[in-house]
């Protein structure tokens, strides 16, 4: 199944992707407590979006000290969700800059802002563990030496099962 509305696009594929509607009204089903996972293969979504982007940013080095700039443009993201018949889900993400352009309010200067940012986050359904991954790089760049900024950020999250209080 294929639905694109507007500038999101969405895909889905598993046993679900006919498509058919759901209830109308609440189920002896819905209304019993949840017992767990019950999933009968492995399915998986991609959607993809593109945001309008426009922000200040402090440029801290510009051509007449610190000033800011104003960037526009689009900013395009890209998930992806995967849940096996185990009840084990996976969650991709990707964004990246699309012709991000920006002006410093004082000195005029241009500036054009790229990178991309990755996340994944892995887990049980119904339990722990999970895992939380995310490598951001960014930079922002000028048409002469200053006001260039580059920047690297890595961050791994991990919940354990076996915690215990003190």
């Amino acid at each position: 199944m294929r639905a694109k509305i507007g500038t999101r696009e969405t895909r889905c594929h598993g046993p679900w992707s006919a498509c058919s509607t759901g209830p109308t009204g609440p189920t002896a089903a819905a209304r019993a407590p949840f017992t767990g996972p019950s999933f009968s293969a492995s399915a998986f979504t991609d959607n993809e979006l593109r945001v309008p982007f426009l922000r200040g940013l402090q440029i801290p080095c510009s051509s007449n000290g610190i000033e800011i700039a104003v960037f526009t443009g689009e900013v395009h993201l890209f998930l992806h969700e995967t849940v096996s018949e185990t009840g084990h889900a996976r969650v991709k993400a990707m964004t990246n800059a699309q012709g991000i352009t920006g002006v410093g309010l004082v000195t005029g200067d241009a500036y054009h802002m790229n990178g991309g940012t990755q996340e994944e986050f892995t887990f049980d359904v119904d339990a722990l563990p999970f895992d939380y991954d995310m490598v951001n790089n960014f930079h922002v760049t000028s048409s002469g030496a200053a006001g260039n900024i580059v920047a690297h950020e890595t961050l791994r999250i991990t919940s354990m099962r076996t915690a215990t209080p003190p």
